[in-house]
């Protein structure tokens, strides 16, 4: 967590590869969203809607809607009526898993990673989105569970995370379940 909090933290606020990413995620974000409105009706409100996951989704398995926060929503990439759709897609695929019976990633930061890991799969790991995918949900929950605030918005990427095996970072091996930094010959 706590290097990429400080990986994010120092990264520029833009590159030529973040770019080109967030144009692949905000594809990807729109297709998703067009394709859940058939599922569930989403509303975009000025207030934290759910007081977990788990609330969520009783409410939406009960009303048939998803309630979106519009609170902080700046986008640089995105602006935000898009960046709202990110919201929505990433609430119902990944921490709802589209499936109004499962079990829901909770709202924490390892319930974070694990709808993070659910997403990058609808997204592809091998698709010019992942980067996008990566920054904008692992690196800022990291950045937000490390230092307690979420950071303004960067459009890059950080290549030196594996953005599939989440824990592998170039440079470092794990032993142990903690990572050690590789040492030079």
């Amino acid at each position: 967590m706590e290097l990429v909090a400080k990986a994010y933290r120092e990264a520029p606020m833009m590159t030529g590869a973040g770019q080109k990413s967030f144009i692949a995620l905000k594809q990807h974000i729109l297709v998703m969203f067009m394709r859940m409105q058939s599922r569930v009706k989403v509303e975009f409100v000025e207030r934290d809607p759910y007081l977990s996951a788990e609330d969520m989704q009783a409410r939406v398995n009960e009303t048939g809607v998803l309630e979106i926060s519009s609170e902080f929503n700046q986008s640089e990439a995105f602006g935000p009526e898009v960046n709202l759709m990110l919201r929505a897609v990433h609430d119902f695929t990944a921490h709802l898993g589209s499936n109004p019976k499962s079990k829901p990633k909770p709202f924490s930061f390892k319930g974070e990673l694990l709808a993070f890991n659910k997403h990058m799969a609808l997204v592809g790991p091998k698709s010019r989105a992942a980067g996008a995918l990566f920054t904008e949900i692992a690196a800022q929950a990291c950045h937000y569970w490390y230092y307690g605030a979420f950071p303004s918005q960067k459009i890059i990427t950080l290549p030196q995370f594996d953005w599939v095996r989440l824990g592998a970072v170039q440079g470092y091996q794990i032993i142990d379940r903690d990572l050690v930094p590789l040492r030079s010959p």
